[in-house]
């Protein structure tokens, strides 16, 4: 099949890299992992946690966002964190 017959997004090896990277992360053991791999990505989920917490509880304009986006409603699919409340996927980006 020649390079303009595959379908966009395709590697050269006809695999979709969204595939090749799924297939590495799965096959992917924590052991494997650097220390500071492991080290840096404990310090970003601490990080992301510590600026959510206050933002959920403190900020008005957070609550009114949020406020807005449960009265559109939709299928709850996302977890607002903070919040125990779900909105649309699309809705949680």
């Amino acid at each position: 099949m020649a390079d303009h017959d595959k379908p966009e997004g395709t590697s050269p090896s006809g695999k979709d890299p969204a595939f090749a990277f799924a297939r590495n992360a799965a096959r992917l053991h924590f052991e494997d992992l650097p220390a500071a791999v492991v080290d840096m990505t404990k310090k970003a989920l601490l990080d992301t946690i510590g600026v959510i917490i206050p933002a959920s509880t403190t900020s008005p304009e957070t609550a009114s966002l949020v406020a807005l986006m449960l009265d559109v409603g939709g299928k709850e699919e996302a977890t607002l964190l903070g919040f125990g409340r779900k909105v649309p996927a699309w809705h949680a980006g």
